[in-house]
């Protein structure tokens, strides 16, 4: 049986979005138990149409065949839809990205109905497992975030006791947190903590944000830009491991469990994060990381000003931290019982 693999995976380019990180880890994985695996990559579509004509044309010519889903919802939805029309025979999984699918089918975007037909919905939160249940979805499975974490890396600390260290890693737009820290930021220093700690941030940036950014970043004299950092290379491990604390204020509507959280894990580091869609899931309160509102400068501000008169054990929140990232070891998480579990019909 032919399988087809639908979804962003960075159209030729590095991954450099949540999306297309995990597609990449998840797609390179199925490969070792599926002999026949074929994948429509659906990175920025607009721009490159001959994808949809693949699509196309490999839905029509495998009548008989599986067909993995994951993409954002709206474009799950919609293949849903022309799946069901012109290849109903076709075994369909959707592997939700994100984590607003049971908020969305609640507050009716989609009929829910449509999902009915799925041989599996595969969710990364059993917030949303338990929302899409109520819904009459008893075809979800829940399944967390992973990532390739298949080496030993070099984990360090920060040498500078007199320095507190924040990072955020993920895009760089107002949805993700950026504002929020540089809000929280002048807080603490109008405070008198400015040189208590520095916060650097890598990642790329939303079209047209960078000088605005750039600028705000720039008057509070311990904010740096540090670039895009490659994860896949194992070595940028330990540059994320000098840092004591994760920031991720994010109140992205689609977020699901981001993979910076892992990375976070990975390097060893606990994370301050909102609590917001799947966040909780992931972020142990107190134990790994803390949780902070959305949208909430003064709270976040607050947490990192905890860590700074240390009120909080920063060293036993990173051994927490480095405990949890076996749990989302790709080769865990998917394993070959997994996948089974999930009804994904496997050749060796």
């Amino acid at each position: 049986m032919v399988t087809l693999f639908i979804g962003p995976l960075g159209g030729g380019k590095v991954p450099n979005n949540g999306a297309s990180i995990k597609n990449f880890y998840l797609y390179n994985r199925l490969k070792q138990y599926i002999e026949t695996i074929v994948c429509i990559d659906t990175e920025q579509w607009r721009k490159r149409p001959w994808v949809i004509i693949k699509l196309l044309g490999r839905i029509l010519i495998h009548r008989k065949c599986q067909i993995i889903i994951s993409t954002s919802n709206t474009s799950a939805y919609r293949l849903i839809n022309l799946i069901n029309k012109i290849n109903s025979k076709a075994l369909v999984f959707y592997w939700v990205i994100g984590g607003s699918l049971g908020t969305d089918l609640v507050k009716g975007k989609w009929p829910y109905a449509k999902y009915r037909s799925l041989k599996r919905i595969i969710v990364e939160g059993t917030s949303m497992q338990r929302d899409l249940n109520k819904l009459g979805l008893d075809n979800c499975l829940f399944i967390p975030n992973f990532k390739n974490f298949d080496k030993e890396i070099v984990r360090k600390h920060n040498e500078n006791q007199d320095i507190v260290r924040f990072v955020f890693l993920s895009r760089i737009v107002p949805y993700k947190g950026s504002e929020v820290i540089l809000e929280a930021v002048k807080y603490l220093n109008d405070r008198g903590y400015n040189e208590q700690f520095e916060i650097d941030f890598y990642g790329p940036f939303e079209p047209g944000y960078k000088q605005e950014f750039c600028a705000k970043a720039n008057s509070c004299g311990n904010v740096s830009y540090k670039g895009f950092i490659d994860l896949r290379k194992f070595d940028n491990y330990t540059i994320l491991s000098e840092y004591d604390f994760m920031l991720f204020p994010t109140y992205w509507e689609s977020e699901g469990c981001p993979g910076i959280i892992l990375d976070a894990y990975y390097a060893g580091i606990p994370i301050i994060a909102t609590d917001w869609n799947l966040n909780s899931d992931y972020v142990l309160e107190g134990v790994t990381g803390m949780l902070v509102q959305g949208k909430n400068p003064v709270q976040l501000a607050l947490k990192m000003k905890a860590v700074l008169d240390h009120e909080i054990d920063v060293k036993s929140m990173k051994k927490n931290a480095l405990a949890q990232f076996s749990n989302y070891k790709v080769e865990n998480v998917l394993s070959k019982e997994n996948l089974e579990r999930v009804g994904i019909k496997l050749n060796n």
